[in-house]
């Protein structure tokens, strides 16, 4: 299996970086993770034409079997970078429709990024993005700053299991 993980924020300092690039060494038994960065990307602007990064990313996507987001929260909701890249995705370009989608997250609070997981899901179901989000089995990882050894990993087995089995 193939899968496209997108870092939901464009920060330098991201756990959910960290929690990508811990599924991507953890499962990479199991799969074949790409974690992407969206760091470069331009704010979405239908006035632009589309920019050559996104249609790179779509193509990733087309080849992927599935795209995990990591998704973090910012007042009660997903970053704007995160939104401005779902519209950059579905607005000349669809390679979000009907492909299944899984939804990760972890912030500085104890709800990990229960809001935001939730407002993404309503985001990539709307009637021009027909994004495929799995159900059941959402990943929130509280606490972030306690939660990652210094190598990346994540400290708590009983959070790995639970994570090994979302992924599955």
């Amino acid at each position: 299996m193939k899968y496209i993980a997108i870092v939901g924020t464009n920060a330098n300092l991201s756990y959910n970086r960290k929690l990508l690039f811990f599924l991507q060494n953890y499962f990479n038994d199991k799969a074949e993770i790409d974690v992407v960065d969206i760091k470069n990307i331009p704010m979405f602007n239908e006035d632009r034409p589309l920019p050559n990064v996104i249609k790179q990313l779509a193509e990733k996507i087309d080849q992927a079997d599935g795209v995990i987001f990591g998704v973090p929260e910012y007042d009660h909701s997903i970053p704007s970078s995160l939104k401005s890249l779902v519209e950059w995705l579905s607005w000349q370009i669809h390679p979000l429709k009907d492909r299944p989608i899984m939804l990760v997250g972890t912030s500085l609070g104890n709800l990990g990024s229960a809001r935001a997981q939730q407002h993404l899901r309503q985001i990539l179901d709307s009637p021009g993005i027909g994004a495929a989000v799995m159900p059941g089995n959402e990943f929130l990882l509280g606490f972030a700053e306690s939660q990652f050894s210094n190598d990346g990993s994540i400290k708590d087995q009983k959070t790995i299991d639970f994570l090994t089995q979302c992924f599955n």
